[in-house]
């Protein structure tokens, strides 16, 4: 017979391995965007800068995730991560410039960095829920 206090220790330990997983992807997401930091410096300094930053808040909300997780932090975890997916899409969708951002093709690498912030905010939204 399954008792609460079973329950509740399950909850705890499926809330701790999505913690991990979304803490993982966050860090892969972070690691794209430094990893292409550099060519997109290569066509301005405020581009760059976006990818740099993007990827220290994605490294960080990893750490803080892992070690002091709370409500607050997801909340902004999903409307961070939801902010750069549709810089993403505005950039891939924009028929002309639209200020800093021109458009550009999808290519693998930013599909990929998306999904994972996709992923980033559909397990957010899954530790919100109240049975974890």
């Amino acid at each position: 017979m399954t008792t609460d206090a079973d329950l509740r220790a399950d909850a705890e330990r499926v809330s701790r391995y999505l913690r991990w997983l979304v803490a993982l992807v966050s860090l892969g997401a972070g690691g794209i965007h430094f990893a292409v930091s550099s060519e997109h410096f290569a066509q301005a300094w405020t581009h760059g800068t976006f990818f740099v930053l993007v990827a220290w808040v994605q490294v960080l909300f990893a750490a803080w995730l892992l070690l002091r997780p709370s409500r607050l932090l997801l909340l902004g975890g999903i409307g961070f991560n939801l902010a750069v997916i549709a810089v993403w899409a505005i950039s891939r969708a924009a028929s002309g410039n639209i200020g800093p951002i021109t458009p550009e093709p999808v290519e693998f690498v930013d599909a990929l960095s998306t999904a994972l912030e996709g992923v980033i905010v559909i397990g957010c939204v899954t530790l919100l829920s109240p049975t974890l």
